[in-house]
This record gives structure tokens, sequence and C-alpha cells, in this order.
């Protein structure tokens, strides 16, 4: 449809036009109306609009001045002239401003749709001449234009033959700084009949900076080895071994254009499947929910539990979701790589503050950081994270907590402020609640719940001395019932806390 507006500063005549013509049998869209010149303009400017039907003698802005404005900003749009006033000049101005028609007043119904269908006539085949070769149709196909799909499904171009029963969009796409020379030599590749050599059906084209190409085809496997071919053969010519994105098979032409828009998607998180090289750019996987996939980020202090446990399931298992937390988020390279280096640093700063022969050079920190930036892909900087941090865990295995009681010791003083239970310690360190209990009573002299107490009682009585709320100190160190903090308080003490508060501030 040709959008259409109307630009005249009597509301009947704007009114009458946009009813009395068949627009859209003349293949015309009224997309805007306007009462004067410098909205018109605007109008035409937003709505993008192909043809404007304007009066000449308007308030504000008249239409000659108006055309000369859009003259002036190199706006395309034809011009039809309404006037009440058969002057010379008016027509003699219409002709140097290069407007198709000069119209009086009162319209001739008829007359206005021989003008339209003549001007329709002339703005398709402007636009035919203006698509000289394949390359920018099947641009714009994959851009969604509807002229070109309309063309193409109604045989316009003879040069495209893609009666398919599917289709799939691939896009090739280099280094930044190989980019360029790839997309300006692409033509020199022959891209096309070497895909043709092994696999028949398959346009080549540039688009957006990068390289598309349109197959017909909807097995997988057949698809992969069609675009594995044209990436090694990149490969020999210009020593580039591109990324090549390849998006679902769709079964007609107008379906094309969503297709790349999943692929554009892949594309800006490239770090998140780049090391694949050619990914299948599935629209599923930007439809996934927080119920279809266990995204969460972890805290360095949970993260820390592990390592010094030596929990190699739990460690796995927490950078694992912590991967996916990215993916799922569809975050940054920027923020990825800083995030995965703050989470190894919080992790090593904790382990140092806890048992300092752990500590490495500072040197080595410091290179981390540009090892952490130089990483190609999500896939690549998960793997080393994960290889430093089982490797600090085995050195804290050897070094300090040596024994099993020592970490359960270590882990409960570390924790005293959450909800502790035997259970989920005894499934930490791999052991039954019974064999746990035993041991504990063994090594300690006391049951898990009263060693838990005693030491949670020592630090409110350190929290104490601070000028803290007594409520505040009893969820610090883990109660959530105030009550129970006061019982145990007492039982231990011998005083309540307030009694005891009172006393050291004597």
């Amino acid at each position: 449809m040709i959008r259409t507006v109307i630009i005249d500063d009597e509301p009947l005549i704007r009114e009458g036009l946009s009813v009395v013509i068949d627009w859209e049998r003349l293949g015309y869209e009224i997309v805007g109306t306007a009462d004067n010149g410098y909205n018109g303009y605007n109008t035409i400017i937003e709505t993008k609009a192909e043809v404007a039907i304007v009066d000449i003698m308007m308030p504000d802005m008249t239409g000659l001045e108006l055309v000369e404005l859009l003259k002036k900003d190199n706006v395309n749009c034809k011009i039809i002239f309404l006037t009440a006033y058969a002057d010379f000049e008016y027509a003699k101005k219409s002709i140097e401003l290069d407007v198709c028609y000069y119209l009086m007043k009162p319209l001739e119904e008829k007359e206005l749709e021989d003008k339209l269908q003549i001007i329709s006539d002339i703005i398709k085949k402007e636009k035919r001449n203006t698509i000289l070769t394949n390359e920018k149709i099947l641009e714009k196909l994959v851009h969604g234009d509807k002229d070109i799909i309309e063309g193409i499904n109604s045989g316009q171009f003879d040069s495209i033959n893609i009666n398919w029963d599917s289709f799939r969009l691939a896009v090739i796409q280099a280094e930044e700084t190989d980019s360029k020379e790839l997309y300006n030599n692409y033509a020199a590749l022959d891209l096309g009949d070497t895909a043709d050599k092994y696999y028949k059906g398959t346009y080549v084209f540039r688009l957006d900076g990068n390289i598309g190409i349109l197959l017909h085809e909807e097995n997988e496997s057949k698809i992969f080895r069609a675009v594995t071919i044209l990436q090694k053969h990149i490969k020999r010519t210009y020593n580039i071994t591109p990324y090549i994105y390849v998006g679902d098979a769709v079964n007609t032409i107008d379906e094309i254009a969503n297709t790349y828009t999943i692929i554009k998607k892949y594309m800006q998180n490239r770090f998140l499947y780049g090391y694949k090289q050619i990914v299948l750019a599935k629209a599923d996987e930007f439809k996934k929910t927080e119920d279809d996939i266990a995204v969460r980020k972890i805290r360095a202090a949970d993260l820390y539990d592990a390592v010094c446990l030596n929990n190699i399931k739990a460690i796995n298992t927490m950078l694992d979701d912590y991967r996916e937390y990215f993916i799922h988020n569809r975050c940054n390279e920027e923020y990825i790589k800083l995030s995965y280096y703050n989470l190894y640093k919080d992790v090593y700063v904790l382990i140092c503050n806890r048992i300092p022969e752990i500590a490495e050079a500072s040197s080595e920190e410091t290179d981390l950081l540009s090892q952490f930036t130089m990483m190609n892909s999500l896939q690549e900087l998960h793997g080393f994270i994960k290889y430093k941090i089982l490797l600090l865990s085995e050195k804290i295995s050897s070094i300090n907590l040596n024994t099993p009681i020592k970490k359960i010791i270590d882990y409960i003083d570390r924790n005293l402020d959450q909800d502790l239970k035997i259970e989920k310690l005894a499934e930490l360190m791999h052991y039954s609640c019974s064999h746990m209990g035993k041991m504990i009573k063994e090594e300690l002299g006391e049951n898990f719940n009263s060693y838990l107490n005693r030491k949670r009682i020592e630090k409110a009585k350190e929290l104490l001395q601070q000028d803290i709320k007594i409520s505040e100190v009893a969820e610090k160190v883990g109660y959530k019932n105030s009550n129970l903090f006061f019982t145990y308080f007492k039982k231990i003490n011998g005083c309540t806390p307030l009694e005891y508060k009172k006393s050291i501030t004597e």
C-alpha cells in the first residue's frame, strides 16, 4: 500500500477526500492528515508518506513553502496540489518544484483517481528500478520489506527463484578486525558457487556489514554441512574463521525477518555462544522462563563454604548455575567477565583471611584480571574459573582443614547467622546424620545443637559490647525468635542479654 497524507486547512476537504475515494482499491493507504504546512511536514516525516495531497493556500505555511522545505531536506514524496485559484504563477511554481499534478477545486473524483493510478505506476516502477540486484532484493527480504515479499511471491523478480517449501537464513560474521575485508570482497569468494557444488538452493548476499545466506533446507545436519563448507572456504581464502549463525527453518518468506531478529540477538551475545563458531540460533532459547532453568547468582560465601569443604559436586553445581544465569539473562561480555573476576576475588580474599597459607603472589592476581579479559567466550571463561576454584579447594584440603572435624567447626563458626541444621551439614560433608552427630559428640564432647548454641551466644556477647540493639544481635547470631535467644543466653550465661549489656557498661 502506498502511504498517503492529506494536508488541507479545511476539515471538510480532509474528511471528504478520506471517504469519497476508494483508496484501498487503488493501492493507497491514508496514514495521516494535517491542517497546515508545518503540521503537514511533520506528518510526512513521521509516517514516511510516499504521496501527499496538499492545498496550496493554508495559514502559517503554504503548500508551496511546504514542498520547498521537502525538497530542501531531500524528502522523497510525490505531491498533488489542490487549489481554488486558477493562478498561472501557482502553476508555474508547481512545475519548478516538480509537483506531479495541479488540480482545481471542486475536485472531480474520477480525475483524482486517474492521477493516483498514474502516480502508483510511477512509484512501482521506481521501486523496481531501485532494486537492481539480487543482493538488494534479498537484503530487503530479510528486513521484512512487504513490497519485496509481494514481488517474490508474485514472480516479479525473474532472477530470484525461491519457490521453496522451507527456508533457512544463516549469517556469517567475522571478528571486527576482519569483517570489513570479508564484507567488501565477499563476491570474489564465489560463496554461492562454492556452496552449490555441494548443495543446491543457496543465495549469498551482503547483509548489514555481514554476509547473509538463504538456503532451501530443513534438515539441520545438511545445513551444518553446507555452512561448514563455506566456513572452510573462507578460512582457506582469507585465513579468517568466521562465526556462522543458522536460524530455524520457516515455511514462508515473510517469516525470514523474524528469523533474522533472533539471529541478531545471538550475534549481540556472541560471547555466550561464540566458542561454537557455528551456532544454531533457536527461537525457543529466547522464550525460556525461570521455570525452565535454574538461574541464580551465587554468593561468594556459599562458594567459599563448598571450597573449604572440598565439596566438588557443590562447586560444579554452583558455578554451572552461575553460567546459566548469564546465558538466561543475555548479559554482556564486559559484565560477565567482571562478575566472574569479582566472584573469584571475593572467594580468594575470604580464604586468605581465614587461611593465610593459601595467599598467592599479588602479581599473579594482577595477571589474573588480564587473563579474564582475554577470554573469547563464556565457555572458555567458565572452564578457567572452575579450574582455579577447584585448585584452591585442593590446596585448602592439603594445608589446613585436613580433618573432617576441622572442616565442620570452620563451617559452623562462619555461618552462625544462618539457619544451620545437622542435616544440611551432613549433606555437605557427605555423611549420614547419625554418623555426623556421633563424630561431633566424640570430638567436641557435646552434641551439635549444644555446640552451635554455645558458639552463637559467645558471638552474641561480642556483639552486645557494640552499639547494637538486642533484637538485631539475636538475628546476627541466627535466632529468628528473640524469646529463644533470651532463653539460651540466660541458660548459658546465667543472666539475660539486657543484664549482660548493663554489666559491661557500668
